[in-house]
């Protein structure tokens, strides 16, 4: 570094300034604007703990990263990148570690043999040390892929048949991953040694990035269906179908496409008629979309450049190819969701409205039918998963609170505890069931009619039920409340069944341990 103290008294300090700043880039008061270069991922290094000395050798030695001065200080997310041959740039330029652009609160994906964008904060260094990864860089629909993106196939002829190609039935895309232009002749397809991106003029280079690097070993290919947003939406989406939208309720297609169609300019989009239109935001995360064949997509093996074997599964992405609902929400067979929605027919979307059909009025409006999906939609929240895991260290409480509604539909809590009703699991195990005032404990359907005879006397042992049986006196009327007799709960209500009464008493017949016959007991509190 310079010591500007000591030039400034030996009367040398503009020229050593002038000196340091060439150095980085900027010459008088013309500074060289950064600037963005493509460059491939030779590797990822996303646990800078498995650094060891032998790493560094390979790194040095074998795969010749020029700023090695970094090695043993790498932060999380950087990469090993070389940049690929263009008109300003050669093979011999070596490859070099690559820091994230963005702080570590923001780590976008990379995997091996994809290109990403990188800028220099002075590209006119004489001494290029430090560089810095922007984002993976956006590639025509046919290259396009969340999972992972081979941009050499821009270069491919076999992505964009000719008219005698497709006529002749040989316009077919190939998969692969070929460094560089492929040829064909003698029907045997080659790679054109001057098109090639990575230096070397080996063109199974991306091949042996994707089979060898650190990153790939990791990384799961896979066909991933491609997400259509909204215009106004914002999504965050994952490498292997993970997906987060902040935008507004949405059960299917982002739009019609059929339903408006003008003689000039073809289909005009328009929203869905189930889909709410005004004050109904959302938030979807979702994991495992496309879980049919008509929300999949359709699945591709690429091939190996030498042998032709299956190499990776990915996603067929030409125009032919496109499966008209791929990636749209699914709300019935996606694989795991938490939605939350300002304003939606939730019932309607997630096909349990027909479950729901016992339930009178329209919610709104009808404090005691607010089951059904009022006319006009309502705040929602679901959480749909083959398993769901609720846990919780001091208690869970599921509790409705009741509402009021009014004239423009908007509904708020009641302020009243005795109109409550809630489900409480408290941390000594206890499970509690509580109605508000005016509600019941309704047990096998909201038909449920059935009065429940209760012991009058109190449990003896917390966990265990030891109370006096009732006693039958000869014809004598029992619930009447008289001590011995029992009494009737006025909150629980119960709907018989002779097939379940059935099948519970085999049940029974074969489970008559003491610990069992505790546990299966029914406490009801008196009111």
């Amino acid at each position: 570094m310079t010591d500007f103290s000591g030039r400034i008294a030996e009367g040398w300090g503009e020229r050593a300034l002038d000196i340091h700043m060439r150095k980085l880039g900027v010459s008088g008061d013309k500074p060289y604007l950064p600037m963005f270069y493509r460059y491939v991922v030779i590797d990822t290094i996303f646990d800078p703990s498995i650094i060891d000395k032998d790493k560094i050798d390979t790194w040095k030695h074998i795969v010749g990263v020029s700023n090695m001065d970094e090695a043993a200080v790498l932060p999380r997310n950087t990469i090993i990148g070389k940049r690929i041959i263009d008109g300003s740039s050669t093979s011999a330029e070596a490859p070099m570690f690559l820091l994230p652009f963005f702080p570590s609160h923001l780590s976008f994906p990379c995997k091996p043999g994809e290109h990403v964008w990188v800028m220099f904060e002075a590209p006119g260094v004489v001494e290029r040390t430090v560089g810095y990864w922007f984002c993976k860089i956006t590639e025509l629909g046919y290259i396009d892929d969340v999972n992972h993106q081979h941009a050499p196939r821009r270069f491919d002829p076999s992505f964009t048949p000719k008219i005698k190609d497709l006529f002749n039935g040989t316009g077919a895309p190939i998969y692969e991953y070929r460094n560089g232009q492929p040829r064909e002749l003698d029907n045997e397809r080659y790679t054109v040694a001057e098109t090639a991106l990575i230096g070397g003029g080996d063109e199974e280079a991306y091949e042996k990035l994707i089979s060898n690097s650190d990153g790939s070993q990791i990384h799961k290919y896979e066909k991933i269906p491609r997400y259509r947003k909204r215009p106004g939406d914002m999504a965050f989406e994952g490498s292997n179908n993970t997906l987060i939208v902040l935008g507004t309720d949405r059960a299917g297609a982002a739009a019609d496409l059929k339903k408006k169609i003008d003689p000039v300019r073809g289909a005009i989009p328009s929203k869905f008629e189930k889909d709410m239109d005004g004050e109904a935001g959302s938030i979807d995360l979702v994991a495992g979309r496309g879980q049919t064949e008509e929300t999949g997509g359709k699945e591709v093996k690429s091939k190996r450049i030498a042998d032709k074997s299956d190499f990776n599964t990915e996603l067929g992405k030409t125009t032919a190819e496109l499966v008209e609902k791929e990636g749209d929400p699914d709300l019935k067979a996606d694989r795991s969701r938490v939605l939350i929605v300002q304003r939606t027919m939730v019932d309607k979307n997630l096909g349990i409205d027909s479950f729901n059909t016992d339930n009178f009025g329209d919610g709104i409006g009808d404090p005691d039918s607010a089951v059904a999906d009022p006319s006009k939609g309502c705040g929602a929240i679901v959480i749909k998963s083959d398993k769901v895991r609720i846990i919780a260290r001091m208690d869970v409480e599921i509790l409705v609170s009741g509402f009021e509604s009014d004239t423009k539909g908007a509904v708020k809590s009641l302020e009243d505890p005795e109109k409550y009703a809630a489900i409480v699991l408290r941390s000594n195990g206890d499970i509690i069931i509580r109605p508000s005032k005016d509600g019941y404990v309704k047990l096998g359907g909201d038909d449920a009619s059935l009065a429940v005879l209760c012991q009058d006397n109190a449990v003896t042992d917390q966990g265990k039920v030891t109370a006096i049986p009732i006693i039958d006196s000869m014809g004598g009327q029992q619930g009447t409340g008289t001590s011995g007799q029992g009494q009737y709960s006025t909150k629980v209500l119960m709907k018989l069944c002779q097939q379940r009464i059935k099948i519970r008493t085999k049940v029974l017949v074969h489970n008559t341990l003491p610990e069992y016959w505790a546990k299966i007991q029914l406490l009801v509190k008196l009111f």
